[in-house]
């Protein structure tokens, strides 16, 4: 899901869904994410967010940065979330 809103220069954006990022993660697994940006410089990933509180604790399932086993493989096995 993709949020966005305001002028150029007020620009704010909001984006939720699974993605897969060595960079982030550090491995290949499909994770459960969150990215802010409030201009088109300034943003940040799920707990790497200043600030940021995981509210409901006992969803520790679907935790942000939590890994989705077993994923889906092309043309074999499909999996729902």
């Amino acid at each position: 899901m993709w949020v966005e809103n305001g002028p150029f220069d007020q620009y704010n954006s909001l984006q939720a869904g699974w993605m897969v990022s060595p960079n982030i993660a550090g491995n290949s697994d499909t994770r459960l994410f969150i990215f802010w940006a409030v201009d088109y410089n300034t943003g940040c990933y799920n707990q790497l967010c200043p600030g940021f509180v995981q509210v409901h604790s006992s969803l520790s399932s679907i935790a942000l940065g939590s890994r989705f086993i077993p994923t889906s493989t092309y043309g074999v096995e499909h999996k729902e979330i």
